[in-house]
């Protein structure tokens, strides 16, 4: 097999013992995905077809009339238990065909939906279940599908992956079990609850070919954390050791070419070994000419309280005083849900400044985050609940938002750069009760593990 495969056990690999044992590894991760798929419904009012132990449904929506195909229906996947998740709506010949395409594809990913709270209360705890098909790992979900997993690293340390409804995922951090489970639940509010997939400020793992990115979908393997089908052939991220992994690519290869005892006539080669963010990204055919347009140095990121507190910290436009109540803001907006759209927020109009707005802009919420959105600097808006509660806690925090009446706001960018004597004294006033809250809290004790939320 290829010399890069052996320099790479040679040099410690701590995964597979040859090379056909990884092929067999990676093979097993794409016959999950390129499933023939057949599913025979049988009617009970709906349809229901079997998926081995689990079940799809295909029922009438509220106030649909049983028997009328072309009426619109949801298409449910069934876990067993009283648990599901709605995969699409539409006809039946529809949700029919549509089964098929996302059993034959691997999925669907992700998990069984998880009911939000009731506004004002706190979600839950997660629930970790453990795999009976995988000693040591772990899964909960929450939100309409959302996951997060605890991989075994050893026998004392786990990989926290966050995985969207769509398979789309993240390594957030590798720690103890207990802390990697206290880490999940406070990322879980943070995104899941009204996110159908992944914002890219959250840097999903993804690979680029000519400047195009492909996100990898997750994978269930001991081994295998996800892979994508790019141009170049099927790439797979292998985790290795802690923080420690590989991305290798599997082509097809000509029968001449593949006359390594295992190779089966493909190609196998490590394309970069290391920690995860240096290979999150990775452009794999380098001297192909971008064929997407360069980012907006103030689009869409990852909006951590850290990452949103150095990016205001950047825009040198804002006077010190209002730069350094933003900053504030956007690292205590953490406790609560929607708090981080309200970093999104604040965020946005420190852009916008640093981009030349200098002019107060009016309207109804929809319009002044429109222009946000408009500006690059945010993918979509999340649910109107969440926008709404978020803006509202930034008018009530800094005076440069303010709610004119029911259905009109305003935000003061010309006050960014040359605030007013009395938004100066609000911002020192909101300073000081802060730092009297502060000296009141008493101390507690972080929890353990390594982050990779950067």
């Amino acid at each position: 097999m290829k010399r890069e495969i052996q320099e790479l056990m040679e040099n410690g690999w701590a995964g597979p013992e040859s090379v056909r044992e990884l092929l067999s590894c990676l093979r097993k991760a794409q016959a999950k995905r390129r499933r023939h798929v057949v599913l025979h419904w049988d009617s009970c009012g709906g349809w229901i077809a079997a998926d081995g132990p689990r079940s799809l449904r295909i029922d009438p929506l509220d106030g649909g009339v049983s028997g009328d195909d072309e009426a619109p229906h949801e298409l449910r996947y069934c876990w067993g238990g009283g648990r599901s998740r709605r995969l699409a709506r539409g006809s039946v010949e529809e949700l029919k065909a549509h089964a098929e395409r996302v059993l034959s594809r691997g999925g669907p990913y992700g998990g069984h939906s998880v009911e939000p709270p009731k506004r004002g209360r706190r979600a839950p705890y997660l629930h970790f279940d453990a795999l009976r098909s995988w000693e040591g790992a772990e899964v909960a979900c929450y939100g309409a599908g959302w996951q997060m997993w605890l991989r075994p690293v050893s026998t004392s340390r786990r990989c926290l992956v966050q995985v969207s409804p769509t398979g789309v995922f993240r390594v957030i951090g590798f720690g103890s079990q207990t802390n990697m489970a206290l880490i999940a639940d406070h990322q879980s509010i943070d995104l899941g609850t009204d996110d159908e997939d992944m914002p890219s400020g959250y840097m999903p793992f993804q690979v680029r070919v000519g400047g195009v990115p492909t996100r990898l979908l997750h994978a269930t393997g001991s081994q295998v954390v996800g892979w994508a089908t790019t141009d170049l052939g099927d790439v797979f991220l292998v985790l290795l050791d802690e923080d420690d992994a590989a991305l290798v690519l599997l082509s097809e290869s000509d029968a001449s070419d593949a006359s390594d005892e295992g190779s089966e006539g493909c190609e196998l080669r490590v394309l970069l070994r290391g920690p995860l963010g240096g290979i999150n990204d990775l452009e794999l055919a380098p001297g192909t000419p971008p064929a997407v347009p360069l980012a907006n140095p103030h689009g869409p990121i990852h909006p951590t309280p850290d990452i949103c507190a150095r990016s205001i910290e950047g825009m040198v436009s804002a006077a010190k005083i209002v730069r350094d109540e933003g900053v504030r803001l956007v690292r205590v907006a953490v406790h609560s849900q929607g708090m981080r759209f309200a970093r999104v927020i604040l965020r946005s109009i420190f852009a916008l400044h640093e981009d030349g707005r200098r002019s107060c802009s009016a309207g109804s919420l929809a319009e002044l985050l429109g222009e946000f959105v408009s500006a690059g600097l945010i993918e979509k808006l999340p649910s109107d609940r969440t926008y709404r509660s978020a803006m509202q806690w930034v008018a009530d925090e800094i005076g440069i938002v303010k709610r004119l009446n029911k259905t009109q706001w305003a935000i003061h960018y010309e006050e960014i750069a040359k605030p007013s004597a009395e938004l100066c004294a609000e911002i020192r006033d909101s300073q000081r009760r802060a730092m009297v809250a502060d000296a009141a809290k008493v101390p507690r004790a972080e929890a353990g593990g390594r982050l990779l939320l950067h």
